[in-house]
């Protein structure tokens, strides 16, 4: 997470769409968010604990360095790839929570062997 963030700092300082998109692939987030929801399916108390652990661990650590790079470095508002995230909308939040979803089930689906 520490690196994953860090990827992201410097890919939004620069400006860096692709950068931005590996730091989200490279966060290891998917997969307690993934076993939070396989905890509600087979109401496994346990595994959503870990989950909700693990969950709050990584955006703590990912807010700490968020805080550590911002303190050091000089942030300009009006880069585009960092004006344009920090504007909130009701399509962002949609479109969020598709893209979610949609890889949510890319990782889960078990597709019949042919």
């Amino acid at each position: 997470m520490i690196l994953a963030s860090l990827v992201a700092a410097i890919g939004a300082l620069k400006d860096n769409v692709a950068v931005i998109i590996g730091a989200m692939i490279i966060a290891p987030m998917l997969s307690p968010n993934v076993g939070f929801a396989l905890s509600t399916v087979l109401s496994d108390k346990d595994l959503a604990r870990k989950s909700i652990y693990f969950n709050a661990l990584g955006i703590f650590i990912g807010f700490i360095m968020a805080f550590i790079i911002g303190f050091f470095v000089p942030v300009d508002p009006n880069i585009p790839s960092i004006s344009i995230r920090s504007d909130l909308a009701v399509g962002s939040v949609v479109l969020a929570f598709a893209s979610g979803v949609a890889g949510s089930l890319a990782f889960t689906m078990h597709y019949p062997p042919y």
